[in-house]
């Protein structure tokens, strides 16, 4: 099961997706499938949204009822030292620890708790959940106590997972990820924040069409490719031709097909964006050039590959 994802459809089915991106549906006969977490034995614990269960399913696929007495469960979570089991209670506001034999027992209660959603434990053994009806990111200590742990967003939160020593939070409302560092500082790290930035919305609208555009052309799946803020390692730029690059804005986006052209792989890290004066100066006149030098780096680009060579996309001698 290592590598694989484990994907519920809030409905009958739980399909398995690996990691060459192969979905196959791993079981059904579910009632509202939610969260889940896999156990020290490799059984995926799955919850049941509308049947206030959780059914234990082996690694073939087969399924057993493991819990019931539960109240709209979405969120699971395993203790590893333990065993034991957390399940974030939406409809009846509350945690609950399920041990080994399945029974079922409150672990924490707060007025905090809007429809307890995603569940995790971090590094150290700490328990935290989000809230489905507000932003906040609660802490629960070993005796099932509440507290503010982070606000995130300004919306309604979904799931949660920790990695290292940082949370990914999805804000389902808003439709982006958000990363919590230990000391409950959020950054949003994925989603529609652009415009939120102070981004133009002619600059907004025109970015994406734009990189559908190239996407399109070039065979690349990059989620933007106007971005000046990128770091290359000294093979790039060894290889890539940027003498021969324009000396207006147009270069950067140049500078990234001729590293498609060339071979090289393209990797993207998320970042907040910021839009003021000292850091857009472009104009509507120059942004329009800007925009068809970018439609023609990519026709040609399509070109060269067709076989009408480019010095624009030969490496350098």
């Amino acid at each position: 099961m290592v590598g694989d994802l484990y994907v519920a459809d809030f409905g009958e089915t739980v399909w398995k997706i690996t990691m060459e991106g192969e979905r196959r549906v791993f079981a059904t006969g579910l009632y509202g499938a939610s969260g889940n977490a896999i156990d020290a034995q490799g059984n995926l614990l799955q919850a049941n949204f509308y049947g206030d269960s959780i059914t234990k399913i082996d690694r073939k696929g087969g399924a057993q009822p493991f819990a019931s007495g539960l109240s709209g469960p979405v969120g699971v979570t395993v203790d590893r030292k333990t065993g034991a089991v957390y399940v974030a209670n939406c409809r009846g506001n509350f945690v609950a620890k399920i041990s080994s034999d399945g029974s079922v027992a409150p672990f924490a209660r707060s007025e905090l708790f809007k429809c307890p959603n995603g569940i995790t434990f971090d590094g150290a053994g700490n328990l935290y959940t989000v809230n489905f009806r507000d932003n906040r990111m609660l802490k629960i200590d070993p005796q099932g106590g509440v507290s503010l742990f982070a606000t995130v967003s300004d919306q309604g939160l979904g799931h949660v997972c920790f990695s290292k020593d940082r949370f990914y939070v999805t804000a389902f409302r808003a439709n982006e990820i958000f990363q919590v560092t230990l000391d409950g500082q959020a950054t949003r790290i994925l989603g529609n924040g652009a415009l939120r930035g102070g981004m133009p919305l002619y600059k907004y609208v025109s970015n994406r069409a734009l990189t559908a555009f190239e996407n399109l052309v070039i065979g690349q799946k990059l989620s933007e490719y106007h971005t000046g803020f990128r770091a290359y390692r000294r093979r790039v730029l060894e290889r890539v031709p940027y003498e021969r690059n324009s000396d207006d804005f147009i270069f950067d986006n140049q500078f990234l097909v001729q590293a498609h052209a060339l071979g090289f792989q393209i990797a993207e890290l998320t970042c907040p964006t910021k839009y003021f004066p000292e850091a857009s100066s472009i104009n509507f006149r120059r942004s329009l050039r800007y925009g068809i030098l970018c439609c023609a780096t990519a026709l040609q680009y399509r070109l060269h590959r067709a076989g009408v060579v480019s010095p624009l996309f030969e490496p350098k001698r």
